[in-house]
């Protein structure tokens, strides 16, 4: 299997798993979070205190009585308002890995099942439309948990980055496959193999050899046509006084 199957596979991995850790955050786990500021700890789904292990129930977005927890955030320009309904993007967090996870299963079936380039070509477009996806979760973390995003907002930047990159090596991937795709065939068009132990006159009546060098009484006059020169050029010496 060759190479850049197996760093394909490796990149779409990695990813997925860095934006599950980032869409498996706060309330759903306590230990991984998008930020944590003024007590609080926030994720995709919802927030927790930490003074007292609160947490609100698994919803996407914040709702207008959580506006106060954006209080105090002095570096970021947006008013208090406009991070509350920000916070509604943070549902492309869940958009973007379903669609990770749908390029990780097509990058799976052209290793085991179908490396064509018809397959590399949907990896293609498809990573390209996941990419967007996850820059975009990248810019919402950015906007709402500036300067206080924590490990796992950087790690969706991270797979951002993996997610070009196994473009890269899916387009390189299929141009390879073209360019094998296009020896093959013009070896096949040229190429008349047989036996190393039989010579080539063995074969000079095959519909190969005819098709290049003619018939067998064409390659009698060629190389009778040599010869004729030689006795005329003699005949001409001799004539001279």
């Amino acid at each position: 299997m060759p190479t850049s199957t197996y760093i394909l596979t490796i990149s779409t991995t990695l990813a997925l798993v860095f934006q599950l850790f980032a869409t498996i955050s706060t309330p759903l786990t306590s230990n991984v979070y998008l930020s944590h500021f003024n007590g609080y700890r926030f994720g995709v789904f919802g927030w927790c205190n930490t003074e007292n292990g609160n947490c609100t129930s698994v919803k996407l977005g914040y709702s207008s009585k959580d506006a106060f927890l954006f209080a105090g955030q002095d570096e970021l320009a947006l008013p208090t308002q406009a991070k509350y309904s920000l916070s509604k993007l943070l549902v492309v967090h869940p958009i973007a890995l379903c669609s990770t996870a749908i390029l990780w299963v097509m990058v799976i079936f052209v290793q085991f099942c179908d490396d064509t380039d018809r397959s590399l070509t949907a990896i293609i477009i498809w990573s390209f439309l996941t990419y967007l996806q996850t820059l975009l979760c990248f810019l919402v973390d950015v906007l709402l948990f500036i300067p206080y995003l924590d490990w796992p907002g950087w790690l969706i930047l991270v797979s951002a980055i993996l997610i070009v990159f196994s473009s890269s090596v899916s387009c390189l991937r299929r141009r390879t496959i073209s360019s094998w795709r296009y020896e093959r065939t013009a070896k096949g068009e040229d190429i008349e193999l047989y036996p190393l132990h039989e010579s080539y006159h063995t074969h000079k009546d095959s519909p190969l050899v005819l098709e290049r060098h003619g018939t067998n009484s064409d390659l009698s006059t060629k190389n009778t046509l040599p010869t004729n020169r030689q006795q005329n050029s003699r005949n001409a010496i001799l004539e001279q006084p």
